[in-house]
């Protein structure tokens, strides 16, 4: 019986360990950011443990990622402090289909939403991303409707911005950068950078 409890205890062992060194690689080199930083054109929006930003597009707003928060707490908040609301957001870049970046689409029903054109259908949650860690999550929850099916080196102006669209497959299938202004838009690791001018 004793050896029983030995070998039971070192599979707990090793399974808490082996899901501490997957944690670790997974969210321990992850940047920090800071809610309301100037980026250029944009401003961060910290929405607990991921980052949306906003940009001012001249006739309205664009937002990059939707957050993780469905109320959209933290995107309306920044929004209100700009003196905006709603009805200003007039399109939403959505950089991959995590549940972290969508959560907040819904509270604006009048932008027009874009999402690299294969991932739609994880963005709108008819399916799951790929990768051990999302399979045990299924496909999003968020109602999401994707307006706009976005192709690799597209490029479109939203008001006074020009948006150069870029795939990045490997954390999705289907993730999307975007520059805009000289600034390169990802979606996690939480990164920006700045170009050469």
């Amino acid at each position: 019986m004793k050896r029983v409890l030995k070998i039971v205890g070192l599979l707990l062992l090793v399974l808490v360990v082996s899901l501490l060194a997957i944690g670790i690689g997974t969210f321990g080199g992850m940047a920090g950011f800071t809610d309301g930083k100037e980026i250029g054109s944009a401003t961060t929006i910290k929405d607990g443990y991921v980052a949306a930003y906003s940009i001012d597009s001249g006739d309205g707003v664009i937002l990059i990622d939707a957050g993780d928060d469905p109320t959209g707490k933290a995107l309306l908040a920044s929004l209100a402090k700009k003196n905006r609301g709603p009805d200003d957001v007039k399109a939403i870049f959505i950089t991959h289909g995590h549940p972290g970046h969508v959560a907040g689409v819904s509270k604006f029903p009048k932008a027009a939403v874009y999402a690299l054109d294969r991932e739609v259908s994880i963005a709108e949650g008819r399916e799951a991303a790929k990768g051990p860690i999302p399979a045990l999550f299924g496909a999003s929850k968020h109602l999401v409707h994707v307006t706009n099916a976005l192709t690799n080196g597209s490029t479109l102006a939203v008001g006074n911005k020009t948006i150069q669209i870029f795939a990045v497959p490997g954390h999705t299938a289907g993730s999307a950068a975007y520059l805009i202004d000289g600034d390169l838009f990802v979606g996690d690791p939480r990164a920006r950078t700045r170009t050469a001018t």
